[in-house]
């Protein structure tokens, strides 16, 4: 049932991942503005956050081409890899029901469960509570590529680790040198 499923999704966004980093964060200080980087960001610095997330992504695509290429070329590895990509496919599939829309209302269900929704509870625990986090135990540099790297891996797609890796730590130096 896709109605359920997005209830499911979001429910367990704000529940498993916004909720915790909040609660665990609220241990730490009072002043989970810090924490969170709540913000204001300099008009400039949104500019330029704009520029460089629609910059970074022809890169990206770029690579996943290439590696898709990479892959289908040398046949040991189309092999290998297989048996994932067909369970990737299915789990695609899935993902695709979810997101079709056949109403406005449905459409701006759509839009909160797969957008609004993940763009909050994700940005509160990477490049909020970890970041945070991190950043005490860890040079800059470092933090962000660890959060990065915890960003990838959380959304377990192996065969697009490396562009999430560098979305993930792009959006923690955004956040990092803005400080919102």
């Amino acid at each position: 049932n896709v109605k359920i499923t997005r209830v499911i999704l979001a429910f367990g966004q704000f529940m498993f991942i916004l909720a915790p980093a909040i609660f665990f964060a609220r241990f730490q200080t009072h002043d989970l503005k810090k924490v969170f980087r709540l913000y204001p960001p300099k008009p400039v610095l949104l500019f330029l956050a704009v520029v460089g997330i629609i910059t970074i992504q022809p890169f990206l695509q770029g690579y996943m081409y290439f590696q898709d290429s990479l892959i289908n070329w040398i046949p040991f590895i189309r092999d290998a890899i297989k048996p994932v990509q067909e369970l990737f496919d299915m789990m695609e599939q899935s993902t695709t029901k979810i997101v079709q829309a056949y109403s406005w209302f449905e459409f701006s269900i759509v839009v909160f469960v797969i957008g609004v929704t993940p763009a909050i509870c994700e940005e509160a625990l990477f490049r909020g509570f970890s970041l945070y986090n991190i950043s005490k135990i860890a040079r800059p540099a470092k933090a962000i590529f660890i959060t990065g790297f915890l960003f990838a891996i959380y959304h377990f797609q192996p065969l697009n680790i490396v562009p999430l890796i560098i979305l993930g730590s792009f959006l923690g130096f955004i956040v990092y040198y803005s400080n919102s």
